[in-house]
């Protein structure tokens, strides 16, 4: 994901809304590269729980303790101390660390590739029902965004017919 700047920077733009994360308890699924974490730690997120089931991932964390795209080194935050690293699978946890019931927000880059490649939906709704503190909230003022038409750089094209059975 990191290559991929205009992704990147898409999820970065939609969690730079400080007024969204300030002081919240917030849960990635599948860390990854932990460029979501964060994100949400430098939103102001009170804590960060990183969930992954790979050990590779915590390399990610270790290797950057303080914020490092701040050029003021005055407005770097600490990430160990705001982002936990969880490495197992998330539906392995039976409670959450540091004595949290559930989570304000859950954070994901849950599609994958076209949904073939690492598609985790199924475990981000799995957190959801199990974790998630805002679910009240979010069917009752929903969020909707709409995007201008000159700013769609695709077209409509089939690429492969699948049938997804439930």
């Amino acid at each position: 994901m990191l290559k991929d700047e205009v992704r990147t920077n898409t999820y970065r733009n939609s969690i730079y809304h400080k007024h969204l994360f300030k002081d919240k308890i917030v849960m990635d699924v599948g860390f990854g590269t932990g460029i979501l974490s964060m994100f949400a730690a430098k939103s102001g997120a009170k804590r960060v729980l990183a969930v992954t089931a790979k050990a590779k991932c915590i390399f990610a964390r270790s290797s950057s303790p303080t914020w490092p795209f701040s050029p003021d080194k005055s407005s770097r935050i600490n990430v160990d101390s705001i982002v936990d690293v969880i490495q197992c699978k998330i539906e392995d946890i039976k409670e959450l660390p540091f004595g949290v019931e559930k989570v304000d927000i859950i954070i994901s880059k849950w599609m994958g590739y076209c949904l073939f490649n690492e598609s985790k939906l199924n475990t981000v709704l799995y957190t959801r029902d199990k974790w998630d503190n805002v679910r009240k909230m979010a069917i009752t003022e929903p969020l909707v965004d709409v995007v201008d038409n000159n700013q769609v750089v695709t077209g409509n094209y089939c690429v492969k017919e699948t049938y997804l059975r439930m």
